[in-house]
């Protein structure tokens, strides 16, 4: 049925989360509603989600094979992933293994971090578990990011272990709507901090356009600050540390 001009792009937002997240990374520095961490950077918008805000595997692998195949002149140079389902890490303790995994979606985020170069960050999950639980998340090439308040603490929903890298703001969180272009909204998840991580990565490689993505996670690592005084009462262990954009 033609639809008379008024289609939606194929990109469009009938959702709202990817309006939020994409605040959080790049929203304009002028003095209305928000501030993005890395005000103004280039959003490539891939929609892989309906918009009651699921979908497949198959879906998303499509997703990161369009990023990769328009990643002309090295552009997008980092993937945020705001989503994740159950799953494992089938090598786990390989980062960029030359024999690559056979499970399309991981083998797709190992074509765009191992071949192509693309900075990937994920949210580690919002269900208070194990990250290694939850792909994409316990993937290796990935920077898994975790959530916390206002008070520096983690809240008992935001996933821990080993595969997590860094925690980043992820509780009420202030951040544009698609409701209308002055539209804005206040939620929650470690879907609003991976977007925190992942405008810092663009801040990085705008200081260092050659990194790749191993060494942009090491740029962070190395920038964080240390979370091992902090309170946490999350009941789970948070040794991650907290994201530090100064200097970049």
């Amino acid at each position: 049925m033609k639809c008379r001009g008024k289609c939606r792009t194929a990109y469009d937002d009938d959702n709202g989360h990817g309006t939020h997240v994409a605040g959080t990374v790049a929203a304009v520095n002028n003095s209305v509603g928000v501030l993005g961490v890395a005000p103004a950077a280039e959003l490539w918008a891939v929609k892989v989600l309906s918009g009651s805000g699921s979908g497949s595997i198959s879906g998303i692998v499509q997703g990161l094979n369009w990023v990769i195949a328009h990643n002309n002149g090295g552009k997008p140079k980092v993937i945020n992933m705001s989503l994740g389902g159950r799953g494992r890490d089938d090598q786990d303790g390989q980062y960029c293994p030359a024999n690559r995994s056979t499970d399309a979606f991981h083998n797709a985020i190992q074509k765009a971090v191992c071949d192509h170069n693309i900075t990937v960050v994920v949210a580690a999950g919002n269900d208070g578990a194990d990250a290694a639980n939850y792909v994409p998340a316990a993937y290796d090439e990935v920077i898994t990011v975790s959530a916390t308040n206002s008070q520096d603490d983690w809240p008992s929903w935001s996933n821990y272990g080993p595969d997590v890298d860094l925690a980043a703001p992820g509780v009420a969180i202030l951040s544009t709507w698609n409701s209308s272009t002055t539209s804005y909204n206040t939620i929650s998840g470690t879907s609003m901090a991976s977007p925190h991580v992942a405008g810092a990565a663009a801040l990085v490689l705008s200081r260092y356009p050659s990194y790749t993505p191993a060494q942009v996670k090491q740029a962070l690592l190395q920038n964080a600050e240390s979370t091992a005084t902090w309170k946490n009462t999350s009941g789970n262990p948070h040794p991650e540390p907290f994201l530090n954009v100064r200097g970049f």
